[in-house]
């Protein structure tokens, strides 16, 4: 939802499919992807996103992280 706010395209060639996928939120599953492909998230090892899991402050700073180069202009400004 912030990348759509902020206009940010979320383009990426990565491709990971996480075999909890079945635990996935429907509302969710979009999303995940987009970001998985964009290389913004990549779960938490073993092909999994562990979507019940809570997300840690590291998590959710890459992401953030993540998300602010894109609104820059690009990695690492």
């Amino acid at each position: 939802r912030c990348a759509n706010i902020a206009g940010l395209k979320l383009n990426g060639n990565q491709t990971i499919t996480f075999a909890d996928e079945s635990e996935f939120a429907s509302y969710a599953m979009e999303g995940i992807y987009m970001l998985s492909k964009a290389g913004i998230i990549n779960g938490v090892g073993d092909n999994k996103f562990s979507p019940s899991t809570g997300c840690t402050r590291a998590m959710a700073a890459k992401v953030c992280n993540e998300l602010l180069k894109l609104y820059k202009g690009g990695a690492g400004k």
